[in-house]
């Protein structure tokens, strides 16, 4: 099975500028093995607790080098549509929805992903889509059981059309 990384890797050719505008939509059930500190994260993410106590760098260490506290909240004009982002618990697991848009200088979309990862609940499907205003298609962000896989949808297609 190819990792997180090494699709990354092969999507190389239809990355994003060093720095540039990005369309982020992404929904997911997430499992109950969230820690404290994570669901508080996740709330200051999606703007529902503005109080925290942060002065320096993420809660979370794996989110210190992005724009972790406005990535899921932000809202731009290169995209249309309204910006959305909500986190609640129902039916015994965490659903976090996102809609946003933002200034991405340093693989925020990617990152955030890395550290959702392993709380994904087993499912199978598309969970959402990240698009930079210079690429001409999205980056497909799908699921496998509790993995993402990422798809370059003109590769993705050209690969359904030769069978």
């Amino acid at each position: 099975m190819v990792t997180l990384q090494e699709q990354m890797t092969m999507i190389q050719r239809n990355a994003q500028p060093q720095k540039d505008m990005v369309e982020f939509v992404f929904a997911a059930r997430l499992s109950c093995s969230l820690s404290a500190r994570q669901i508080e994260t996740l709330r200051i993410m999606v703007g529902e607790q503005l109080d925290h106590h942060w002065h320096f760098g993420a809660p979370v260490s794996d989110l210190q080098d992005i724009s972790w506290e406005t990535m899921l909240t932000d809202s731009s004009s290169c995209f249309p549509g309204k910006q959305h982002a909500s986190f609640d618990f129902k039916d015994g697991a965490f659903l976090l929805t996102v809609r946003s848009s933002f200034c991405c200088a340093h693989d925020e979309v990617r990152t955030f992903l890395y550290w959702i990862e392993p709380f994904l609940e087993s499912y199978t499907g598309m969970l959402g889509y990240y698009k930079y205003y210079e690429q001409e298609y999205p980056i497909l962000i799908m699921q496998k059981e509790q993995k993402f896989v990422l798809l370059d949808p003109v590769s993705f297609m050209r690969e359904e059309l030769s069978d």
